[in-house]
C-alpha cells in the first residue's frame, strides 16, 4: 500500500499538530525544591535560593524559589519555602499560567559523627494557580500536606543528600470561566475536578559544591503520583541555585586553629 503525497501531508501536519498540544498544553502541579538544611548545631541557619525547570517535555516550565531554614535546639528546627512557577509570558502571549506557593515545616535532626545528618520534617503549604488559554481560564487553590526525611553527607566544601517526600495534595478550588468546554485543557480540568486528592511520592538528590559558607547547588527530583497518575502533573525536576550558611561552628574552629599554632 503506497501513501500519497497528499495522506504524507496530512499525516505531517496531524504529527504537528500532537507535538504543540503536547509542548504548549498547561501542566497543574509542579514539585517544589526538596529543602535539605543538614543543620549540625543550634542557632544554625541556612538559606537558598534556586530555579527549577521541568525535564524533557515539561521543560517551558519554570519555578523560582526562596528557602530559609533555622535550627532553634540542638535537635529541632523550622524552615519556610516559597515558590513561584510560570509557564509562557502573559506579555506576549494568550497561553500562560503563574502559580504561587508558600509552605511551613518542623522538624527533628540529629548528626552521627559530625559529617552524617538525619533529618525528618513535616508541613503544611498553600498554594493559588492561574491559567489563560487561547480561549478562556481557569483558577485552583490547593493545600498540600507532607513528610520530608532525609539523610545527607555535609563537609566544608561538599554536601551530599538523599530525600524523600510524601504528600497529600488537595485542590480545594477549581474554577474554569469561558473558553471551550469541551476542549483537551477542559477535559484536564474535568479530571482535577473529579479527582482533588492525589497522593505523591517524591525523590531527590542534592548536592552542594563550594566552599564553608556558600554553595552552589543542585538537586534532580522525581515526582509520582500514586492515587491519580492520569492528572497532568510535572514528574521531574532539575533545580539549580545558591546556597547560603550562617553559623557560629566555623568561627570556633577558625579560633582552635588559631590557638593551635
Amino acid at each position: 500500500m503506497f501513501i500519497t503525497l497528499k495522506q504524507k501531508l496530512i499525516l505531517f501536519v496531524i504529527f504537528i499538530l500532537v507535538l504543540s498540544i503536547s509542548s504548549c498544553s498547561h501542566y497543574y502541579y509542579m514539585p517544589n525544591i526538596q529543602h535539605v538544611p543538614l543543620f549540625i548545631e543550634k542557632n544554625e541557619f541556612r538559606f537558598s535560593a534556586s530555579k527549577g525547570i521541568g525535564v524533557g517535555e515539561k521543560k517551558n516550565l519554570v519555578n523560582t524559589e526562596a528557602n530559609v531554614a533555622y535550627s532553634m535546639t540542638k535537635n529541632l528546627a523550622f524552615m519556610t519555602n516559597f515558590s513561584y512557577a510560570y509557564f509562557g509570558d502573559k506579555s506576549y502571549s494568550a497561553n500562560y499560567s503563574s502559580d504561587y506557593y508558600l509552605e511551613l515545616a518542623s522538624g527533628y535532626y540529629k548528626p552521627f559523627y559530625s559529617h552524617v545528618v538525619f533529618e525528618i520534617y513535616g508541613g503544611f503549604g498553600n498554594g493559588n494557580q492561574h491559567h489563560k488559554y487561547e480561549l478562556g481560564a481557569a483558577d485552583f487553590k490547593f493545600t498540600k500536606i507532607f513528610i520530608q526525611p532525609s539523610v545527607g553527607f555535609t563537609f566544608n566544601a561538599l554536601d551530599i543528600a538523599f530525600s524523600k517526600r510524601i504528600s497529600n495534595l488537595n485542590f480545594y478550588k477549581v474554577e474554569q470561566s469561558g473558553g471551550d468546554r469541551y476542549g483537551y485543557e477542559s477535559y484536564n480540568i474535568d479530571m482535577i475536578r473529579k479527582n482533588k486528592n492525589s497522593f505523591l511520592n517524591e525523590t531527590a538528590l542534592t548536592t552542594r559544591l563550594g566552599w564553608k559558607k556558600i554553595k552552589l547547588q543542585i538537586q534532580i527530583q522525581l515526582s509520582n503520583n500514586l492515587s491519580e497518575p492520569v492528572l497532568r502533573f510535572v514528574d521531574a525536576v532539575i533545580s539549580f541555585g545558591v546556597w547560603f550558611t550562617i553559623t557560629d561552628r566555623y568561627s570556633r574552629d577558625a579560633y582552635k586553629k588559631k590557638d593551635m599554632r
